[in-house]
């Protein structure tokens, strides 16, 4: 029987012991009910929904019977069969494809479900109720790790470019995201949100160590095939400043998704790409800056008092977060977890 026992006793960060303590009923029926496995009585239902200060329908509603939507617009029926991960963002699911079915290990991803014709196939064991954060610092994804590791809310970070990453946070389909910009033109929160600093690194030019390019002049002019990332992206737009100064409009290249593509893109052949110092070292490329990027958590004032928005939060200011990020080259976190105030 599909419901949301599971969802709602993680959002009180209460263990299925702590549950069945609360409704007087065994731990072994909690189980049992949030695998699917067991119909409950009435009466075991309704313990369950006074313990957990919801009504009977709210908790045994199907996940299906619940609104869905894309967090990019049109990505049902787009890639049928794609895995997704799945968030409760208000009193709607949202899901985001997972970006690669294989992790950085040798390991799969997790999904929570996949894309159907017309709607999402939920898996059994799906938790929706994780923090949804979109941005593209892959620290976001070091931060989110350690929340795991502590024991923290699950915290669901999507792979999202600057500018649709503020659209997304418009749209209300996510708690909260990552952006960055030159620290003097950083855009203002489309919502109502608080902002506290992430961290800081130099974007620029990426290109293999035996055929280093220094400045942006000799990519123009040479029509240098350049790996980039789309018009909406924080880098992207570094790269068109960095053009316009020169008199030039654009480059060759193809246009990959994140940071950390392009310089795998660089390493495997491109002649050169525009990212983030720490990728482009990760790779072992030559680097030349352009700008130099804040990058910022915002987080919708409606869910700051979500337990995900609070374990991230401490993981900002977390020494094991912080040390790891300075061992990281061209990141600068001096200032991480500093709030910003409005002026």
């Amino acid at each position: 029987m599909p419901n949301n026992v599971r969802s709602e006793r993680l959002r009180r960060s209460l263990s299925q012991s702590d549950l069945a303590e609360r409704a007087g009923v065994t731990r072994q029926l909690v189980s049992a009910i949030e695998m699917g496995r067991h119909s409950p009585s009435v009466d075991a239902a309704l313990r369950l929904a006074t313990a957990l200060a919801v009504t009977v329908e709210e908790l045994f509603s199907t996940s299906e019977a619940l609104a869905t939507l894309p967090l990019i617009p049109g990505q049902l029926r787009a890639d049928v069969g794609a895995p997704v991960v799945v968030g409760r963002v208000g009193d709607r699911r949202v899901y985001a494809p997972v970006r690669n079915l294989l992790t950085s290990s040798e390991s799969w991803a997790i999904a929570d479900a996949f894309l159907g014709d017309a709607d999402l196939e939920f898996l059994p064991d799906i938790d929706d109720s994780g923090f949804l954060v979109a941005g593209c610092d892959p620290l976001l994804g070091s931060a989110s790790t350690l929340v795991a590791r502590q024991g923290g809310s699950r915290i669901i970070p999507v792979h999202l470019s600057t500018d649709r990453a503020i659209d997304a946070l418009s749209r209300g389909v996510v708690h909260g995201v990552v952006v960055h910009g030159p620290s003097h033109s950083l855009r203002t929160p489309p919502v109502g949100a608080r902002r506290w600093k992430f961290a800081s690194w130099r974007v620029g030019i990426a290109s293999p160590t035996n055929r280093c390019f220094d400045s942006v002049e000799q990519l123009a002019e040479r029509r240098i095939r350049t790996a980039q990332r789309e018009d909406g992206a924080g880098t992207q737009r570094a790269l068109q400043r960095a053009l316009q100064r020169v008199g030039a409009k654009s480059l060759p290249g193809p246009r990959v998704d994140g940071h950390v593509d392009v310089a795998r893109h660089v390493a495997a052949g491109v002649a050169a790409g525009i990212t983030m110092e720490p990728a482009a070292t990760a790779f072992g490329l030559h680097f030349f800056a352009l700008e130099t990027h804040q990058s910022e958590l915002w987080i919708d004032d409606r869910y700051l008092g979500h337990r995900g928005a609070v374990s991230l939060l401490n993981a900002l200011t977390d020494p094991a977060l912080v040390k790891r990020a300075t061992r990281l080259p061209g990141y600068d976190v001096t200032s991480m977890g500093t709030e910003v105030r409005a002026s």
